[in-house]
Formats: structure tokens, C-alpha cells, sequence
């Protein structure tokens, strides 16, 4: 007789990694899998190993959480394994459905728990011999992050097996049974989340809240009697030519539509404004929520982060007058339903009544009166976006080309580029040395430099780096979204810099422009000779943030040419 419940094998070495096991484990059991761990069945004898062996072969997953750690090697064993090593060659030589974590190079282990040279070089030896079934090593910045990646990938796994080609084109009721039994599976939290779209039967809304492909026999189960299409507005760019500022210049660059304020871009960098955070999740307006579901899908994104919103309006009055700005906490997913339709049309069609209802989202964040509608009064997510030029300790500009998951997909752009996450803000304030109240431009300067780490694979921070803001602006054709400019100096040479393997889908290839010098007026000659290369109006090989960028840096080296350009270069 089948299992009801999903078991699941979790492997790992324990003294090293007890946090993570245990967060690991609360959320497959808060999840309604069984996970099957050393901690319920004694002690280290070979009865026990063999016995460990023999439930991770039988169980539905194996998930190994591997780090630097050797951990246990039972006597007796030719190869000297591991007993972690051991559980996961049985998995594997048993077919059972692996997923592995393996900790970055960096990951620290405990002093009292170091091994001797020979158990470290087997453990690296493992490490990279299970390399080409690695999920992820982004999970380790804590054991909750971590135990999100496990479930989310479980989650998906069970998404891709209903999908499977030997599947009926219509739906039977076990299929439909697993899929309620997938649902099932989720937090508490993700469950509300579902809730209503479940309440319509609308799965596919359903799964796609969470990153899920829709099953193929869902495609022709659930669509009954709208379809729903998201077509380019034809009148976008023409619609923003007649906007109005509310401060400073709209301008239509190739297909983008960005408004920035030269006098908002200098008190940025000049002043600290402070902040007021507000833990309640943004919502979407009534319009878009229905067709959450479908935008998700048609926008693809691999993953889901919780993000900032800019909930404040900034003005260089209301930044000169020390008044705080307000952040709340919202999701990529929610952005991609949300801001990232900007510039699009959603058709409905009733096939039933034989009619078709259009919704264009530019009507969402333009007022009547033609002018963007302020973010304190926006419907829109807008979390915050950064982009940084990155220059070397050997006097070169750093660039990289766009993976084709990206919105601007396989173009150049600056050497950093991404978004502010929720989680920054915490992360910020505990950098800060003397530890004094987070500014908005500590918080961006931060996110920057994140998003430098993680696609450059560059050591950032106090001693190793500094950034500089150098302008704001708000992305019209995607719904009026925030981003911050800027440009960070490293303490490394552009020869150690490397993609991380996990973010080679986002990045693709970098490329350098060579300096003649470390002064304001060497790097004022590479942006305009990168300005000239990737000028918008012969080319459009460059993104829209990599132009802001370098606009918004010669004007920033223009005002303060006395900046020095170097990794402890104080900023404001």
C-alpha cells in the first residue's frame, strides 16, 4: 500500500549545522512531509548506519545539506565515506529524487570543531562530486532561508511530476486529489495567500502565486470561460510624451520612459534621510488581483523575495528638510504583477457572452491631470531597484551582459544591478559602525553593494569597498518604479572577479573599460567614451539602467570633482 505522507531523508553533518537541521525540520513537518533524520533512531554502530542507508533509499526525497565538515566516517569502509557521503550514495544508486546544499567556500566552521587536513581534503574531494547536483548555495545567509529553498523545491518537484507528457489531457480525480495534496503542503501563510484563488477553482492563479509551472492537463481543465492575454500598449510611448513632471524631466529613451530631478539627484548624495519601516505586506489594487495568476505566468519569474516599497514621495525640498521616508514591505512577485505590466493591456475575453474587457495599467499610475501619480498615492508595488558602476583597484569600469531571464535581457549594464530586499534593512543596521539610526542612503548604499557581491563574486564593505549615490529616478514604462543609482569602488582587481555559478542565469559575460588613472577626470573619459559607444539613438545593445548610470555618475563627478576614488572614500 502507497504511502499517504512524503518522506523525506535529511543528511548532514550535526554539530556544524544543528541551526540549519533543525529549521530544515520544523518546516517539513509544519508542511505534512515526514522527514526521517539520525536524531530518531540512536546511536553510531554499523546496525545504525546501515539501518540510515536503507531509509534513505527508501524514502521519496533525499535532501543533503553538505559543508566544510567531515563529520562521522564509519569503520570499515575501503573509501573512507562519510556517513553523510554513505546515506547519499544510497539514495542515488536507489533512483530516490536528490537535492542538494552545499555551503559556500566561505561558510565558517566552529574553531572546536575543525578536522585535520586529510578529513577536510575528502570532504572537498564530495563536494565536488556531487557538483552537478547542487540546488542552490544562496540558502545559507540563515537556517529560515535555507528550510524556504528545501520547501519551495519539494513544492516544485511535486508540480513537475503532475506534468509529466504520460498525463490524460483532462483531469482525473486522483490527479486532482495530488494536486490538492501539493496545495496542501504549503505554510499557513502561502495557504491565505491561495485561498481565494483556490475558493474559484482557479488553480492555475493558484500555483502561479508561487513560481509553479501550470500542470498540461490543468491548461485544459481550468480556463472554462475567459482567456486573458497581455498585449504591448501601441499608444504607450506616445501617452508618456504628453505627461506632465511633477518635478524636474520626462524623458523617452528608445522604448523607456524614465522622469528623474538633477536638484533631487544632488541633495541625495549631499544629506541623510532618515526612515520609517512599516511590516504590513503591500496588496494589490482590486483591478490587478484577479489577474495575478496570469501575469505571473506570463512574465516567468524563477523566484519569489520579499522587497522594499518606497512608499514616500522624494523631493529635493523634502530631503533637505530631514523628513523621513516611509518603507513597507512587499514581493518580487507582487512588482511582476504589478509594475511590471506598465506598459501593457489586459484583455479579457468572455467567451461565453461573446465580449471582451480591457484593462490598461497605465491608467492605474497616471492621473487624470497627466501626471504620475506620486508614490505615496501609488497602487503599485514599486519596490526599490539599485544599479552601481563598479571600478577596480586597476582603474577599470566594470560591465556585465544580461542573462535572458532579466528585464533587460542580454543587454549591457552596469557592473551591479538588481533590488533592495526586505531583509537589507536589518542587515544594514547591523553594519553600521558607530551604530547610529539607518539613513535611506546607508540602505541603499548597502543594497548596491549586495548586489555587487552576489553578481561579481567581489569582497564588499568597510575596508574592502565604498559606494556613492549618484542619482533617483522612477521608470515609467514599468508603472513608475523606483530606482537608485551609483557607483562603487572596489579594493580588488577586475582579475578576481567571477560570476558565481548560481548567478549565471541573471549574468552572462563581463566586460572592463580601462582607465588611464585613478582621478574623477580618468573615469569622466571612459563614460563618455562609454556613453559614445552605447549611445540610445545608434544602438540599443545597452539597458536603460546602464545609461541612467553613467549619466547620472559624470554628473555626480562633475559637482564633486575633488572625490576620491578609492574603497575608504567617506561618504555621506
Amino acid at each position: 500500500m502507497a504511502r499517504s505522507v512524503l518522506e523525506v531523508f535529511l543528511s548532514s553533518t550535526a554539530k556544524d549545522l544543528t541551526a540549519y537541521r533543525d529549521a530544515i525540520y520544523q518546516r517539513l513537518q509544519r508542511n505534512k512531509f515526514h522527514c526521517i533524520r539520525f536524531e530518531d533512531f540512536g546511536a553510531q554502530d554499523a546496525e545504525a548506519v546501515a539501518y540510515c542507508c536503507e531509509l534513505a533509499a527508501k524514502a521519496d526525497f533525499f535532501v543533503g545539506v553538505i559543508g566544510l565538515r567531515r563529520g562521522y566516517e564509519p569503520s570499515g569502509d575501503d573509501a573512507q565515506r562519510s556517513i553523510t557521503e554513505m546515506e547519499y550514495d544510497a539514495a542515488t544508486q536507489a533512483n530516490c529524487r536528490t537535492y542538494l546544499w552545499v555551503s559556500p567556500e566561505d561558510f565558517s566552521v566552529p574553531g572546536n570543531l575543525r578536522e585535520n587536513d586529510s578529513e577536510y581534503a575528502r570532504q572537498l574531494a564530495f563536494r565536488k562530486r556531487v557538483g552537478k547536483q547542487i540546488v542552490s548555495q544562496k540558502g545559507f545567509t540563515s537556517p529560515e532561508a535555507l528550510a524556504s529553498e528545501v520547501i519551495e523545491r519539494l513544492l516544485m518537484d511535486r508540480i513537475e511530476e503532475l506534468e509529466r507528457p504520460e498525463r490524460e489531457p483532462q483531469p482525473t480525480k486522483k490527479q486532482r486529489s495530488a494536486l490538492r495534496a501539493t496545495i496542501e503542503k504549503l505554510t499557513d501563510e502561502d495557504v491565505d495567500l491561495l485561498a481565494p484563488a483556490l475558493a474559484t477553482k482557479d488553480a492555475f492563479g493558484a500555483l502561479s502565486l508561487l513560481g509553479a509551472k501550470l500542470p498540461a492537463y490543468m491548461r485544459a481543465w481550468l480556463p472554462g470561460r475567459h482567456d486573458v492575454s497581455f498585449v504591448h500598449d501601441e499608444r504607450f510611448v506616445e501617452k508618456c510624451r504628453a505627461l506632465l513632471p511633477e518635478t524636474g524631466t520626462i524623458q523617452v529613451i528608445d522604448s523607456s520612459v524614465v522622469t528623474f530631478d538633477a536638484e533631487l539627484n544632488r541633495a541625495l548624495s549631499a544629506v541623510r534621510t532618515p526612515i520609517v519601516t512599516r511590516e504590513s505586506l503591500y496588496a494589490l489594487p482590486k483591478p490587478l488581483s484577479r489577474f495575478q495568476g496570469y501575469a505571473l505566468r506570463f512574465r516567468n519569474p524563477t523566484m519569489n523575495e520579499e522587497k522594499i516599497r518606497l512608499a514616500s514621495d522624494l523631493k529635493s525640498e523634502t530631503i533637505r528638510s530631514g523628513r523621513a521616508v516611509e518603507l513597507r514591505r512587499t514581493s518580487y512577485f507582487l512588482g511582476i504583477a504589478s509594475n511590471e505590466l506598465g506598459d501593457v493591456v489586459i484583455e479579457q475575453v468572455d467567451r461565453k457572452q461573446q465580449n471582451i474587457e480591457s484593462l490598461s495599467v497605465f491608467d492605474l499610475y497616471v492621473a487624470q491631470e497627466g501626471r504620475l501619480v506620486p508614490l505615496s498615492r501609488s497602487a503599485l508595488s514599486n519596490h526599490i531597484g539599485v544599479t552601481s558602476l563598479v571600478i577596480t583597484s586597476d582603474n577599470c569600469v566594470v560591465l556585465q551582459w544580461q542573462g535572458s531571464t532579466q528585464v533587460d535581457s542580454n543587454k549591457l549594464n552596469a557592473g551591479g544591478s538588481g533590488s533592495a530586499d526586505w531583509d537589507d534593512i536589518e542587515a544594514a543596521r547591523l553594519l553600521k559602525r558607530p551604530r547610529s539610526d539607518l539613513s535611506l542612503q546607508d540602505l541603499v548604499r548597502y543594497a548596491m553593494e549586495r548586489e555587487v557581491y552576489e553578481e561579481l563574486g567581489a569582497k564588499v564593505g568597510p575596508g574592502h569597498s565604498s559606494t556613492a549615490i549618484t542619482g533617483f529616478t522612477r521608470y515609467v514604462h514599468r508603472g513608475g518604479k523606483p530606482e537608485f543609482f551609483g557607483f562603487t569602488c572596489l579594493k580588488q582587481d577586475f582579475a578576481s572577479l567571477a560570476i558565481p555559478h548560481n548567478e549565471e542565469k541573471w549574468v552572462r559575460a563581463l566586460e572592463r573599460r580601462q582607465m588611464d588613472g585613478n582621478s574623477v577626470a580618468s573615469l569622466l573619459r571612459v563614460i563618455t567614451m562609454i556613453e559614445a559607444e552605447f549611445d540610445p539613438h545608434k544602438t540599443t545593445r545597452a539597458s536603460i539602467s546602464l545609461v541612467l548610470a553613467l549619466r547620472f555618475a559624470r554628473e555626480f563627478l562633475l559637482n564633486n570633482p575633488d572625490y576620491q576614488l578609492r574603497p575608504n572614500a567617506s561618504t555621506t
